[in-house]
């Protein structure tokens, strides 16, 4: 089975130097036929890992604009009022700007510290939670799997961070100093540069 997708994207984005970067509509093919029941091959936990997150962003990705049309009204930047319009319309706005808006938003509408972080335990607490719970409901029903393997396991999971292909136990742990950091913004994580080279080769893109 062949899925195919076409995402719109704003016409241009913003690399760290501030210079513009080319964004056009691309059409996205994935053969499913092609796809091994293990994708990421000699690591079943990993593969069920993604698995589950690829369940669970959708779901958050409609929360977010449900909420952020609740939202609208309140803010006054019509800044913000655009970037977050231009989020709820899966459009992509500045790239820098578009992984902070939901920071913005709520540092606008009056968010403080102690709540921030509050809300950022109860949600790592509970995001863990399910992906821990989905990985290990898919290994125990995944046949294929030795059966002392059918359980989701940090072990693995940190292992597989050390042969790049989950985040690093290290990564994720230094992560969190940083958001606790009373002047932390969300602007300076990830790199633009890196996600604009990767849709140059992007496996499944037409690229014509």
């Amino acid at each position: 089975m062949i899925a195919t997708i076409t995402r719109s994207t704003a016409p241009v984005a913003l690399d760290p130097a501030g210079e513009q970067v080319p964004f056009r509509p691309r059409r996205v093919r994935f053969d499913h036929d092609a796809t091994a029941d293990h994708w990421v091959p000699g690591y079943p936990n990993t593969t069920h890992v993604i698995n589950v997150l690829h369940l669970l962003l959708p779901a958050g990705e409609r929360w977010f604009g449900q909420v952020y049309r609740k939202a609208l009204p309140l803010i006054d930047d019509p800044d913000l009022d655009r970037d977050v319009k231009a989020f709820i319309g899966q459009e992509a706005t500045h790239a820098r700007k578009h992984r902070s808006v939901a920071f913005d938003a709520y540092e606008a509408m009056g968010g403080g510290y102690i709540r921030r972080c509050l809300v950022m335990l109860a949600t790592c607490i509970g995001l863990f939670s399910l992906l821990i719970a989905g990985t290990d409901h898919l290994l125990r029903h995944d046949s294929s799997v030795p059966r002392r393997q059918r359980r989701a396991s940090i072990i693995r999971f940190h292992l597989a961070g050390r042969a790049g292909l989950l985040p690093t136990t290290s990564l994720l742990l230094k992560a969190v100093p940083r958001y606790l950091d009373p002047g932390y913004h969300p602007s300076g994580e990830a790199r633009t540069e890196v996600a604009t080279a990767y849709l140059v080769t992007a496996p499944g893109v037409d690229h014509r």
